[in-house]
């Protein structure tokens, strides 16, 4: 007789919720003569305290957890991009990025 066959795996679960865009409420200007950045953004459909957190990103850095307002300080004259984007804790999915370009000039 033949072994029983494998039970099939469970149906792929629903989409992972979209968070959509950050939104930005402070930013520093296209041209900064300031060595120092500020950002304050939100995500509508992101509560940080339960079960979204935000990810940030400094040019080429490897991206890390992060919370609103953050200052960037120590900034090198040149262009910058700093990027942000809401995740599920735990999970892989994630809103949209936005990403806020400038140049340090001092």
């Amino acid at each position: 007789p033949q072994p029983p066959s494998p039970p099939l795996p469970p149906p792929p679960g629903p989409p992972p919720p979209s968070f959509g865009p950050a939104e930005f409420a402070v930013q520093p200007p296209e041209l900064s003569a300031s060595e120092i950045a500020e950002f304050h953004f939100s995500t509508p459909r992101c509560n940080p305290s339960v079960w979204c957190v935000h990810i940030c990103r400094l040019d080429n850095q490897p991206p890390e957890t992060c919370g609103s307002p953050v200052t960037l300080t120590s900034l090198q004259e040149g262009p910058h991009t700093f990027t942000v984007f809401a995740a599920a804790s735990g999970e892989i999915s994630q809103g949209d990025p936005v990403s806020i370009n400038w140049v340090v000039d001092t």
